[in-house]
């Protein structure tokens, strides 16, 4: 008798409210969603690149950075065949040469815009340097640096301002 009477209740119950104000079973609390929101808005994801007139990119997150060579140095080298890199916990200062690139038309070395200490080295270009040829600007990176001091971070080029430089470069 009592699985009669909830029935009745329940159809009285969902006679007397419209469907569109009827609560959703399932809902996220309101604390839930704004901790969501805030986690997002504090987030370290890098939001800008900057490049090098020297042809590297720069991605900073916190006081780290990661260098790659830009796609137009990619390009101008061709296919890279070997990749020297530093040791975790080596030190360079600006504009210092870090590391040589290979390719098939030449070696290049490579500058660190910002002085700082190696805290990671793309170990996996021991076994694929090509990945700087074929994703300079993404799984080709170099190192990831740790620097005290980024006052020449100023000092490197939007986007913009590097394909504005690159175009005068060529003509």
């Amino acid at each position: 008798m009592s699985s009669f009477v909830a029935r009745q209740a329940w159809a009285a119950v969902s006679r007397t409210k419209p469907s569109a104000l009827r609560v959703p079973l399932k809902t996220a609390p309101v604390a839930f969603m704004a901790a969501q929101r805030r986690a997002f808005s504090v987030s370290t994801i890098c939001l800008e690149r900057r490049f090098s007139k020297e042809h590297e990119w720069v991605e900073l997150t916190g006081n780290n950075y990661t260098i790659g060579l830009t796609k137009h140095a990619a390009s101008a080298l061709g296919d890279v065949v070997y990749v020297e890199l530093p040791e975790v916990g080596d030190a360079f200062e600006h504009e210092q040469a870090f590391g040589t690139v290979e390719s098939v038309k030449a070696v290049s070395e490579v500058f660190t815009p910002i002085a700082g200490e190696i805290v990671e080295v793309n170990e996996g270009l021991n076994t694929t340097p090509e990945l700087v040829s074929e994703e300079p600007e993404g799984d080709g990176w170099l190192v990831k640096f740790h620097a005290e001091d980024l006052k020449s971070w100023d000092d490197l080029l939007s986007k913009e301002k590097y394909d504005e430089f690159v175009a005068s470069e060529e003509h």
